[in-house]
């Protein structure tokens, strides 16, 4: 009796797993990996990949399980199927193929304010330009910027011009948002000060200088006596406004009497004794000080 020999045939296997699900950001690149596929008894294995799902191969990869999926030209969210097809060569001419499916999720990344080019202050009813930059990794995106500027009022565009009509510190609020529901906010603030009065100045230099001639002048009468007769002439006027000369007619001392009475016009007060001789001196005194 002839033994029989049984031969066990090598164990051929490809089972194909091109990993995932995968996420990234649109903009970023994200690495594939088809490490957990099976394979035995390859002698050599080729990795075809599809990465937008149109059913054409972009990529084709020898011996490398692993392949690089770049975001920088998507608009997320965007889910993309990616097909994996995997050629396991045993011998010359003689192989295994075989194909998996996943999907890369490439979410939507949300515009990015710049610093915005605001005065640190302005005046109450000047218009000031403000202005501020926003980028977005997605080319394909349709930025809208917002302005919330304090009083009530609101404004769209990279370049805005506005006017606060009173003093105070104003909250500002910009507002970057893209068609995919991204956004970015920058909050910040603005001085509004009053108005500078230009004659604010002038009115002081008047004030100073206001008055100048209105002087008082306390002048002294000559107190000295001749004769019985003093003039005792006190000038009591400031500046042009003009007081009244008061002059005082000793009389005669023998007599005891030294009356007063006022001469109307020239600021003259005199007594009884001397009235006639010193009435016309005194007119003309007084109507050269009145010039």
């Amino acid at each position: 009796m002839v033994p029989l020999l049984f031969l066990s045939a090598p164990a051929f296997a490809l089972v194909t797993d091109a990993g995932g699900p995968y996420t990234v950001d649109a903009g970023d690149a994200i690495t594939l990996s088809a490490e957990a596929s099976i394979l035995t008894e390859c002698t050599r294995v080729e990795y075809s990949w599809d990465l937008d799902g149109d059913g054409v191969i972009d990529a084709v990869v020898a011996d490398d399980p692993t392949v690089v999926f770049d975001a920088a030209d998507l608009d997320g969210p965007l889910v993309v199927d990616v097909e994996l097809g995997v050629s396991c060569e045993i011998i010359d001419g003689v192989g295994l193929d075989d194909r998996a499916w996943t999907t890369v999720t490439v979410n939507n990344v949300a515009p990015e304010l710049g610093e915005p080019r605001i005065p640190a202050s302005i005046e109450a009813g000047d218009t000031v330009l403000l202005s501020i930059d926003a980028t977005d990794v997605e080319p394909a995106d349709r930025i809208t910027i917002a302005w919330d500027l304090g009083d009530g009022d609101t404004a769209r565009g990279t370049e805005i011009a506005h006017a606060w009509a009173e003093p105070g510190t104003y909250a500002l609020v910009v507002t970057a948002s893209d068609d995919d529901g991204g956004s970015d906010r920058w909050e910040g603030s603005i001085e509004v000060v009053p108005v500078e009065d230009p004659g604010d100045d002038g009115g002081a230099d008047g004030g100073a200088d206001s008055g100048g001639d209105g002087g008082t002048d306390g002048g002294t009468g000559d107190g000295g006596t001749d004769g019985g007769t003093g003039d005792g002439g006190t000038d009591g006027g400031t500046g042009d406004g003009g007081g009244r000369d008061t002059f005082v007619d000793g009389g005669d001392t023998g007599s005891g009497l030294a009356p007063e009475y006022e001469i109307l016009g020239t600021g003259c007060s005199c007594g009884s004794g001397g009235a006639a001789a010193v009435f016309l001196p005194m007119l003309l005194m007084g109507w050269r000080r009145r010039r």
